[in-house]
């Protein structure tokens, strides 16, 4: 069963995601990478 996923929603969970990891002193690029990722497996592509 396929769940849909609420753009909103998701957009939030992405935007507090980053802010943590840059928060602890990640790479941008590794945080860029982890929320593509993300994004890519709820069906949501980033441009």
């Amino acid at each position: 069963m396929e769940r849909k996923v609420d753009i909103q929603e998701l957009s939030n969970f992405l935007m507090d995601y980053t802010t943590s990891m840059m928060g602890v002193g990640v790479h941008t690029a590794r945080a860029v990478r982890s929320v593509s990722r993300i994004a890519e497996s709820l069906g949501m592509g980033l441009t």
